[in-house]
């Protein structure tokens, strides 16, 4: 599949605001896509988390070493959906789909 832009969606912590992230980008012909702040909702990575944190509520947690693994184990599961960015360019982001 070839595409016509790389977008890249961020939200507004500090070093993804500098400038040299912004001439960075525009050197490389890079779209940034703030979200608004204070809206994890629209943060596609939030969604991952939620389901992890949904995961290690489950778990009993005898050492640091088995919150790593569970942790590790279910990003590895739950990042792979590609479901949790389809959901959200489909909802948020319709111009990158449709032009």
């Amino acid at each position: 599949m070839d595409y016509d832009a790389i977008i890249v969606v961020l939200d507004n912590y500090s070093s993804h605001t500098s400038y040299e992230v912004k001439n960075t980008a525009d050197t490389l012909g890079i779209s940034l896509l703030f979200l608004p702040p204070y809206c994890p909702d629209l943060n596609p990575i939030e969604q991952i988390w939620k389901s992890i944190k949904r995961e290690v509520s489950v778990e009993f947690i005898y050492s640091n070493e088995y919150l790593k693994s569970v942790i590790s184990d279910s990003w590895a599961v739950f990042s792979k959906s590609s479901s949790y960015a389809k959901g959200w360019i489909e909802q948020f982001v319709p111009w990158v789909l449709y032009g």
